[in-house]
């Protein structure tokens, strides 16, 4: 009688990890049905190549289960032929594995600023997973932190405004990656001029009061 070769198909054609992943990875093996008349055949199963320096990698003999766990700090990328022997004919299928750096995320916020004439500082937030720094800033802005890793909120300061309405922009790099917030401060000017007498005698009202007001009707204007 002629041998059927064994076949089979493989759970995953493509594994992409990051490198020090930390899970413990498979590519699993579904049979197909042995024919009748080849019932007392054993199958196992090989790995070529058997092993690579960027990953631990193995397979069960009689399942043909691969695992495959990270070696520290290694990248790279193979492909991998699972091999059925029957004892008088093979088959394969394959995977690619590949374990590579994580794509670089930088993301900054809010996408905008805005200061009062008086200045005064304000947070803004960096999600991040690699080295950031803050290559931009205005003559008139500060940052308290302009390099740091991974996640983090820096304070933003403006100083005081003594001239026109003015805006810039803060920026951010990660690599090949670069985010930014627009900030602006408004002239001293734009807050109103406003006379507040008593309803008494309408005398002026003390100047503690005022600032107070102007203060507040400039909160409230900037929504």
């Amino acid at each position: 009688a002629v041998n059927d070769r064994p076949t089979f198909s493989l759970s995953r054609n493509s594994v992409s990890l990051e490198v020090n992943f930390a899970t413990n990875e498979k590519v699993t093996v579904t049979a197909d049905p042995i024919p009748a008349d080849e019932s007392e055949q054993s199958v196992s199963y090989t790995l070529e190549p058997a092993s690579v320096t960027f990953a631990n990698v193995s397979i069960d003999p009689a399942s043909g289960e691969v695992s495959i766990a990270s070696v520290m700090d290694e990248t790279g990328e193979q492909l991998f032929n699972v091999i059925a022997d029957d004892g008088t004919d093979t088959a394969r299928q394959e995977f690619l594995l590949r374990v590579s750096e994580p794509m670089p995320v930088l993301i900054v916020s809010p996408e905008n600023l805005s200061f009062p004439p008086a200045g005064g500082a304000q947070t803004a937030s960096i999600e991040s997973n690699g080295d950031w720094s803050v290559i931009n800033t205005p003559g008139w802005i500060t940052a308290n932190e302009t390099s740091g890793t991974g996640n983090a909120e820096i304070s933003l300061t403006a100083a005081v405004n003594n001239g026109g309405a003015r805006n810039g922009w803060v920026i951010v790099e990660q690599e090949t990656l670069r985010d930014s917030i627009r900030v602006t401060q408004v002239e001293p000017s734009a807050i109103p001029s406003v006379t507040i007498t008593s309803p008494a005698n309408n005398s002026q009202v003390d100047s503690s009061f005022f600032l107070i007001f102007v203060i507040l009707f400039w909160q409230i204007s900037q929504g």
